[in-house]
């Protein structure tokens, strides 16, 4: 995990010095090593375990992965497509496909700007995808796919999560401030599986990307719709429960 932190590191910083030195005349409206320079990108305030946290819950924080294979996996695929990445921003008609072209062109355009433009960006540009469930596209119950793979079949709601979170760090996000979080829908009882998305930290706001909603939603809208079972980033997963209940 600590190396696609340092991966995904060091690519963004290739990526804005790239914009910096002249490579691309992207359309922005000024250098951006000075946008960037002057984005206040705050990350969550440290939460002491048992405070008050996400969606109202009580959350507890482990640093291990060993329960959560399957971020593992993905953490990994990430990792090994981090070539593919590159090579795409950097030379557009080179990208494998369409969808990839597009994804690097949303990171292009939109690195350096208003952080919150940047959310409803990567929301509605991912949300384009249509739902297709697991048993579908791999006949397996459960499986988180990498961004590549979410962009040549599409997939079920965490990887629309999967796909926000990379890209969101492709833009110089911190994992600090990003977390995909599982949750159960209290609006679709219904439905019997876990729905996911993507918590992002702006400031004193978390803002929820959800495949459901054409817009990033602050996370008081939705309190009463999503209780978490967990979250997760590169560094960190937290389990939660209802704060009532701690």
């Amino acid at each position: 995990m600590q190396k696609l932190l340092l991966a995904l590191g060091l690519l963004g910083c290739l990526l804005k010095a790239s914009f910096a030195q002249g490579v691309y005349q992207a359309p922005l409206p000024e250098r951006i090593d000075e946008t960037l320079s002057r984005t206040t990108l705050t990350v969550p305030r440290q939460q002491k375990q048992g405070t008050i946290a996400l969606l109202g819950t009580v959350e507890y924080r482990n640093d291990s992965f060993d329960e959560l294979p399957s971020w593992q996996d993905v953490m990994k695929k990430v990792r090994e497509e981090m070539p593919d990445y590159v090579e795409c921003f950097y030379a557009l008609p080179a990208c494998t496909s369409k969808a990839l072209q597009g994804w690097m062109s949303l990171i292009r355009i939109n690195m350096g700007g208003d952080v919150r433009l940047q959310l409803h960006a990567v929301n509605r540009f991912v949300n384009q995808w249509g739902y297709r469930s697991d048993s579908f596209l791999y006949s397996r119950l459960d499986y988180w796919a990498s961004p590549l793979e979410f962009f040549a079949l599409s997939g079920d709601c965490e990887d629309y999560a999967i796909a926000k979170y990379v890209s969101l760090r492709l833009m110089g996000w911190p994992p600090e401030s990003l977390r995909m979080v599982v949750v159960r829908d209290n609006y679709r009882p219904e439905v019997k599986a876990a729905h996911a998305v993507l918590a992002v930290y702006v400031g004193e706001e978390i803002f929820i990307l959800d495949k459901l909603y054409t817009k990033p939603m602050p996370q008081e809208v939705i309190t009463e719709r999503y209780t978490p079972y967990f979250s997760v980033n590169e560094q960190s997963r937290w389990t939660h429960v209802p704060a009532f209940q701690s």
